[in-house]
């Protein structure tokens, strides 16, 4: 992941703050809705992040969010829990980067 740029993104955008509120709870609900195996949900779901990813141009999230979407049209269980872990990671990483970059601002 290229740190610096994904971060430039983040906390330059207006949208930082709407970002911590949504895509933390989003994240969330990949993960309870992936253990009820509730599809519809999931699918709509990892949608909405994807859009948020590509508002603030941050094209992995959106790659991962494509591939989740993958997983779940195939009904891959095993490979859409390891999606929803590998977002996690992402949204998280970038939550920290952006904490510190916009605590400067």
């Amino acid at each position: 992941m290229n740190d610096s740029f994904y971060q430039k993104c983040l906390i330059s955008s207006e949208y930082y703050p709407l970002f911590v509120e949504t895509v933390l709870l989003d994240v969330q609900k990949l993960y309870r809705q992936g253990r009820k195996y509730d599809f519809i949900s999931l699918s709509k779901t990892t949608h909405r992040l994807k859009g948020m990813f590509a508002l603030l141009n941050l094209f992995l999230g959106q790659e991962l969010c494509e591939v989740l979407e993958q997983h779940i049209a195939n009904i891959n269980t095993s490979e859409i829990k390891k999606s929803i872990h590998h977002i996690n990671l992402f949204v998280s990483t970038l939550v920290q980067q952006g904490e510190k970059g916009y605590d400067k601002n």
